[in-house]
């Protein structure tokens, strides 16, 4: 079968049954773009590793490179399921091209609230105040309406979506399951929106498109010099901002609606050696030569569940981990106990537990270290070759040269 064929008869018909519009406009435009002037009028068996890597590696942007892969997988892979094909290419190595890396504009604890008061009534407050106080999804901001807020109880509950699309709004459900949630909102958060609650109720955003919410938020930071990211960085704000404060990850993976810890830990649990050196600069603890030196120690370290080791460097009261394993296990880890510690000279200064290490590539682990060097292990090491990276700060006397 041609894909094009496959494409009309098949596919569309399923993804215009089964997809929110979003992506369905997404599909079309990747498959009318460059998907279909290049493989439409090849047999579906006539697709092959080599033709798929030559023509990716055409593309002038990586990131239309990706999205144009993922609707050919996607066709190729139902094709396998409705055993319209034999011959499952997607499963080896294609050679995408590399991704540019991306970190979102975050706003610190302080912006935060100086952009809060800054919209003081204005009447896009309440959307406000609830996009950064509970890490809502851009479009859940939007779709979120007064009877959805029980000021009584604190809470709000997550019920839709709103979108626009092809120059019209939609309302769409949660992204997941999971996405259907009810949030605590802050006791400022319940004060204020009790003041500004309109009796007609309607949508957070009045009247207003997602586009015209989007435009006026912006233009309101611009005229008056407000902290200002994107409308979908809020939620980065809150997340980042709120693990940083020492917050539970499976506490807040649950509530930003993720399916999975994992997407939690990539996107959002990263460690921040600003926030080591200004605690140790605000005067908080007593000045220490040792600890606020650039005296530096390392030693290494076996990482559990591995017969590797990574570095552990320290610089003056900072310490860093960080390295390539190969780990030899797999299974799910609920916060359980390791054999191995963290030497003395490098344990952690905080009593509780503070994130340590996170491992990438094919697994999403977790090691979180506490004052008496007893480290606890969340996640799936996966039996995969991972990298890691962790920064915090310790309180420990410094180990001898």
């Amino acid at each position: 079968m041609l894909l094009r064929e496959f494409w009309a008869n098949r596919f569309w018909p399923y993804c215009t049954r089964n997809l929110r519009e979003s992506t369905r406009v997404g599909y079309e435009s990747a498959w009318r773009l460059h998907v279909r002037p290049v493989f439409g009028a090849s047999d579906m068996d006539a697709i092959s590793v080599e033709l798929v890597d030559k023509w990716l590696a055409g593309f002038d942007s990586a990131g239309a490179a990706r999205k144009a892969w993922a609707v050919l997988r996607a066709m190729l892979r139902r094709a396998i399921r409705w055993n319209l094909l034999d011959v499952d290419i997607t499963r080896r190595d294609i050679q995408l091209p590399a991704k540019t890396h991306y970190e979102p504009r975050i706003l610190t604890i302080r912006q935060q609230r100086t952009l809060l008061r800054g919209f003081y009534a204005h009447p896009l407050e309440a959307w406000l105040i609830c996009a950064v106080s509970c890490g809502l999804r851009t479009e859940e901001g939007y779709g979120l309406e007064w009877s959805d807020i029980d000021l009584r109880s604190g809470v709000l509950h997550v019920e839709r979506g709103l979108q626009w699309v092809g120059g019209h709004e939609v309302t769409v459900p949660p992204k997941t399951e999971l996405s259907r949630r009810t949030l605590p909102l802050p006791r400022f958060a319940v004060k204020r929106l009790r003041e500004i609650k309109p009796r007609e109720g309607g949508r957070l955003i009045g009247t207003l498109t997602p586009p015209q919410a989007a435009r006026q938020y912006a233009s309101w930071c611009k005229r008056h010099d407000l902290p200002h990211v994107p409308a979908r960085n809020l939620r980065h704000s809150w997340a980042t901002s709120t693990l940083a404060a020492g917050a539970d990850i499976a506490i807040v993976s649950k509530m930003l609606g993720h399916s999975d810890i994992k997407t939690t830990a990539k996107y959002y649990l990263k460690p921040d050696i600003t926030l080591c050196v200004t605690r140790n600069a605000s005067g908080s603890e007593p000045w220490s030569p040792e600890r606020d030196s650039l005296t530096q120690r390392s030693t290494t370290w076996k990482v559990p569940y591995s017969r590797d080791t990574i570095a552990l460097t320290r610089v003056g009261s900072i310490c860093f981990m960080g390295g390539n394993v190969k780990f030899n296990h797999s299974g799910e880890n609920n916060y359980a106990q390791a054999s191995e510690t963290i030497p003395v000279g490098y344990r952690p200064a905080e009593r509780t537990n503070t994130p340590i290490a996170v491992f990438g590539g094919n697994t999403t682990f977790i090691l979180y270290g506490e004052h008496t060097g007893r480290v606890t292990m969340l996640g799936n090491p996966n039996s995969a070759y991972a990298g890691c990276t962790g920064v915090w700060r310790t309180a420990d006397p410094m180990p001898a040269a």
